[in-house]
């Protein structure tokens, strides 16, 4: 925070003029604040710090946006600036995904396994028939991350149809007569533990 009245006086002056209108702003803000938080995760820091850097210079409105909503996501009561998050300790800490951190096995890594997951979304989407989030649950990433790979390379999002439901709505029931447990059966047809639950209300429905 500015140490001093002046520095918040020129902090005032220096507000820019904004295009637009707030709650649309606010709303593509939060999207991209959503889109940074996955992409850290698993994409080369080099992508993820181009792209802001394009936003710098291309649509400084938008990178500030995106700036504000990431900061409203973040708990300043709970978050120590001497600790990273702890999903960044194994890779390093926060400076990991900084694109001239010195452990360049960490970042290639990542980029490694973010290649690994873009093959394995495009085939689950072209002949696997499931859906974003199925495919998501499979390979252990975030539904975001299946959508924006999707979109990348073209590929139309699969939904399941009335054939397809029936054949799923069969082996969920086959395996809640061996006794299943909800969570078992959405891992073993890869599907969500909601998606098994509505099959049983379809299936109760139609006992009515």
């Amino acid at each position: 925070m500015p140490d001093t009245h002046r520095e918040r006086l020129d902090n005032i002056a220096a507000c820019p003029t904004l295009q637009g209108d707030a709650g649309r702003r606010s709303y593509q803000g939060n999207l991209d604040a959503l889109s940074i938080a996955v992409d850290v995760r698993e994409l080369d820091p080099h992508e993820v710090w181009g792209r802001i850097n394009r936003w710098g210079h291309n649509d400084p409105q938008r990178l500030l946006a995106a700036l504000i909503s990431l900061a409203a996501m973040v708990d300043p009561d709970e978050q120590q600036l001497h600790q990273g998050p702890a999903w960044c300790e194994p890779i390093g800490g926060v400076a990991a995904l900084h694109p001239d951190h010195g452990k360049l096995s960490h970042n290639q890594q990542r980029s490694l396994e973010a290649h690994k997951h873009d093959d394995a979304i495009i085939k689950l989407a072209e002949f696997g028939n499931l859906t974003d989030r199925e495919i998501a649950m499979r390979l252990g990433i975030s539904t975001h991350r299946v959508f924006q790979t999707r979109i990348a390379h073209g590929l139309r999002r699969n939904v399941v149809d009335a054939q397809s439901r029936i054949e799923r709505d069969q082996k969920i029931a086959e395996l809640e007569a061996q006794g299943a447990d909800d969570e078992a059966i959405a891992r073993t047809l890869g599907c969500s533990v909601r998606t098994v639950e509505r099959s049983r209300r379809r299936a109760q429905e139609g006992a009515a």
